[in-house]
């Protein structure tokens, strides 16, 4: 998959570079991708409470993108199952 970098964008823009439903999972990927330097924030869109209903962005670098979405698949694939749409 190709990241804005790659595409001729901005490598310092941010973008989603991972999407669930559970808060808590998108906490454990930020944390993940930070301890390897990665700079990432959460963007995540309450729905009156509802945790099930919780959409979950964890956000990079476009120059990073490539990189997290390998680590993350690659403990998904180590660690199993998970909730995520990218």
């Amino acid at each position: 998959m190709a990241n804005g970098h790659e595409m001729g964008g901005d490598p310092n823009e941010t973008i989603a570079v991972y999407t669930t439903n559970d808060l808590l999972e998108a906490e454990i990927v930020r944390n993940a991708l930070r301890t390897e330097g990665m700079r990432c924030e959460l963007d995540s869109q309450s729905q009156g409470g509802f945790v099930e209903l919780v959409e979950s962005k964890v956000l990079g670098s476009a120059a990073d993108a490539d990189r997290a979405r390998r680590l993350i698949a690659h403990h998904r694939y180590i660690h199993g199952g998970g909730s995520a749409r990218r």
